[in-house]
């Protein structure tokens, strides 16, 4: 009995649930940056606002060499009046070099100029056409205790 109970577990260590997703699909830079939706980025204050932040604003903010991409999402965190926002990364996996950048016109997809795949930023990044395969690179999103209107981005952890 304890042999054929040995058999049986052998092959399921060796299952997966399927495919993750990795945890970067660019090369890694440190990301940390406050976002400040009542005064600096009032774009973002209202459901489906985004600004691109194609460079650091302060001396204390680190971001990719590429940008980043910062979306409303329309939703609030539960039971409050808090925007819960999103980040990605503005340089395309596909072509996974710095100075190759996706934008947006419309804050809801991303395209890349030179491969011409389109991210869909409605749903973590992921290619909508064309030939890229993996999302934008995402980065968390915290806002600050309380209705202050600040948000921190950082690297995924």
């Amino acid at each position: 009995m304890k042999f054929l109970f040995i058999l049986f577990l052998i092959p399921l260590s060796f299952a997966s649930c399927g495919d993750e997703e990795p945890l970067y699909t660019i090369p890694a830079a440190e990301i940390n940056f406050k976002v400040d939706i009542r005064l600096r980025d009032k774009e973002l204050s209202g459901a489906y606002g985004y600004k691109i932040f194609p460079k650091v604003l302060l001396a204390s903010d680190r971001l990719s060499p590429s940008g980043i991409i910062v979306r409303n999402t329309g939703m609030f965190y539960e039971n409050t009046d808090i925007w819960i926002l999103e980040a990605f990364d503005r340089c395309c996996p596909y072509e996974d070099d710095w100075s190759v950048t996706v934008s947006t016109a419309d804050g809801l997809t991303a395209r890349c100029p030179k491969c011409k795949t389109v991210y869909d930023i409605t749903y973590g990044g992921r290619p909508k056409e064309g030939v890229g395969k993996q999302r934008l690179q995402p980065y968390n999103v915290y806002a600050q205790q309380g209705n202050t209107g600040i948000y921190f981005v950082s690297n995924p952890k």
